[in-house]
């Protein structure tokens, strides 16, 4: 089996020269001698860097040629579908900067962070899709697991969830905090508590937030669970109807330490990924039933789309009308999270 190719440079958002100067300079020309071409002092250098919560290798996997996928969303009242490049879509520009951090580590968990995320979940799917048992051999079930909780908690609606956690904490949950700022304050804060608090309300996420959200991917409960519960890859090869994914992808179905409870990722049209438990009901048998009848494809399928956050990716526009019945108006209702904030300063 051919391997797919590793996660290229371009599939990441890093930091680039800024475009305009970049620009000028190749037409042969110099930018506004105020600019002189310190791209720190260059308004384009200082626009928010596009971070993709929906992995662009991952979108891809629905492409329909010259790397585009179909994209439904609902931006009024009716469904739309249109094919767009996976560097346009499942994107908030600054979603995961840090207000108040120093410029070169204010991106850190977009460009570190993620990416190493990122290539880990992308190494797995071509072991877990692998026909040769060395191939197959390769994956490291703990680093999947950190891939799929990270599609649970790194959308914008667990990022609001997760930032207003950690702003609770600073307001009441640490009152000696503010008494005594100045003294513990870090270098890169705010003179001010009044200010440091307000960097609650920038765009991104706070550096707290961020810690907690790292936290919650590497939860070592839910992890070691997931790598305990039995995987497989399920291929649909002779079902008429192709599986469709969103920008919240990961499917649960009960709990996970319920016995016939089970865990299911998308990974391509025509096959998705699961994890069960070993309980008293024969999860794969209930599964392989359950697609010979024709029922479950579209059962996955109705969960994708009635829990997407904007974006449901296809790949043709075929399903439009399945998207129009289920895709809600306005954002679905996450749970909430369980987060325990430690007491102090992380």
């Amino acid at each position: 089996m051919k391997r797919k190719p590793r996660i290229q440079p371009t599939d990441r958002l890093v930091p680039s020269p800024c475009p305009t100067c970049e620009a000028l300079r190749h037409r042969g020309r110099a930018p506004r001698a105020s600019l002189a071409f310190n791209k720190s002092a260059c308004y384009s250098s200082r626009m928010p860097q596009d971070h993709h919560y929906l992995p662009q290798f991952y979108q891809r996997r629905w492409s329909a040629g010259a790397g585009h996928v179909y994209v439904y969303q609902r931006p009024y009242d009716r469904v739309v579908v249109a094919p767009k490049s996976t560097s346009a879509t499942g994107k908030v520009a600054g979603l995961y900067t840090i207000p108040g951090m120093p410029p070169k580590r204010a991106n850190e968990l977009e460009d570190k962070f993620w990416r190493v995320i990122d290539q880990w979940g992308s190494d797995a799917i071509v072991a877990l899709e692998a026909d040769d048992p060395a191939d197959a051999s390769k994956l490291i079930r703990e680093r999947w697991a950190f891939f799929v909780m990270s599609l649970l908690l790194r959308n914008p609606i667990r990022l609001r969830q997760i930032n207003r956690a950690a702003e609770i904490h600073y307001a009441s949950g640490f009152p000696q905090f503010r008494a005594n700022y100045t003294t513990m304050r870090r270098p890169h804060e705010p003179e001010t508590y009044d200010e440091f608090m307000a960097m609650f309300q920038e765009s991104g996420i706070s550096e707290y937030g961020a810690m907690i959200l790292r936290t919650l991917v590497a939860n070592r409960t839910i992890v070691d669970h997931l790598i305990a519960m039995k995987w497989s890859v399920v291929s649909l090869s002779n079902n008429p109807v192709p599986l469709l994914t969103s920008d919240n992808p990961v499917i649960r179905y009960k709990g996970l330490r319920d016995g016939d409870g089970l865990l299911m990722l998308p990974l391509s049209p025509r096959e998705f990924f699961v994890a069960f438990n070993q309980g008293g009901v024969d999860m794969q048998e209930w599964i392989s039933d359950s697609i010979s009848y024709g029922r479950f494809v579209q059962a996955m399928n109705e969960y994708v789309v009635r829990n997407a956050i904007h974006y449901v990716y296809g790949h043709d526009d075929a399903q439009l009308e399945f998207v129009e019945r289920f895709l809600p108006i306005g954002p679905p209702s996450l749970d909430p999270l369980f987060f325990v904030p430690p007491s102090g300063r992380f």
